[in-house]
């Protein structure tokens, strides 16, 4: 390994052992605090996902009911589906094993979309309304 120095007063010396384990905690402490950032980021977005998926599932549920005032048995029975996908989408491997905020919102982004995609017509305007 090669040897750590210290300039003082425009000489370099080698750092001592004390200043190298302080150098290393230092270090050690650093990478600590930008795992924590990455996880308080990851924390945040996914807080954010679960008000953005709360407001949906209120707009789904209002057109499922209105769907089946009517009569009409197709979107309810929709619904109960991509309700159970929405509260699921936290809990999706992808979204699990992100490890940034950014892999997460893709994630995120990626099954949203697949959920929109898949829902019936009726039910793809509330998704239209909502980002994520």
């Amino acid at each position: 390994m090669e040897e750590l120095t210290i300039c003082e007063s425009g000489v370099y010396r080698p750092l001592t052992p004390e200043e190298l384990a302080e150098l290393m905690q230092r270090r050690a402490g650093a990478a600590e605090a930008a795992v924590e950032a990455v996880r308080l980021a990851r924390a945040e977005y996914l807080a954010e996902v679960r008000e953005m998926r709360e407001d949906l599932l209120n707009r789904l549920t209002g057109i499922a009911m209105a769907a089946q005032l009517q009569g009409d048995t197709t979107l309810p029975a929709a619904f109960v589906q991509a309700r159970q996908r929405l509260l699921d989408i936290t809990k999706v491997a992808s979204v699990v094993n992100s490890t940034t905020a950014a892999e997460c919102k893709a994630a995120v982004k990626a099954e949203y979309a697949n959920i929109a995609v898949q829902a019936p017509t009726g039910l793809r305007t509330a998704f239209s309304t909502m980002g994520a």
